[in-house]
């Protein structure tokens, strides 16, 4: 009886098969969504939908729901912003600023998000796929 579910126009229909069996497909890795790490400071704002922090990660086609806090870093992982205070131990991340309030209060943290954007080879990336 199955053996009909997964005939479409008399060939076998492979997805519906793979479906049924509980296979997942392979996935590209272009189409997993990135999960954007964040290092912060302990004590400081954690929180994605900030105008700030969403406007910075539009720029970079990203969406808040891919943001990760934390405020350690693993030696495998991926940084995509760091906003710590004492930037120690150095790491490589995509953008570096100052912490989310002083990005709010102080237009020289302002400007240097800035620069450290338009210094970003990814935002280089994302810009030329959106144009």
């Amino acid at each position: 009886m199955l053996r009909g579910a997964f005939r479409y126009g008399g060939r076998l229909d492979k997805t519906a098969y793979l479906d049924a069996m509980g296979i997942s497909r392979w996935v590209q890795q272009s189409e997993l969504p990135d999960t954007c790490i964040i290092l912060v400071d302990k004590q400081a704002v954690q929180d994605a939908e900030h105008p700030i922090i969403k406007a910075v990660l539009g720029l970079f086609n990203l969406d808040s729901k891919q943001v990760v806090f934390s405020v350690s870093v693993a030696k495998s992982q991926t940084i995509f912003w760091d906003m710590r205070s004492a930037k120690l131990p150095k790491i490589t991340c995509a953008i570096s600023s100052a912490s989310i309030v002083q990005l709010e209060q102080q237009a020289q943290a302002k400007q240097a998000l800035w620069q450290s954007i338009c210094g970003s080879e990814r935002y280089g990336k994302a810009y030329e796929a959106a144009n």
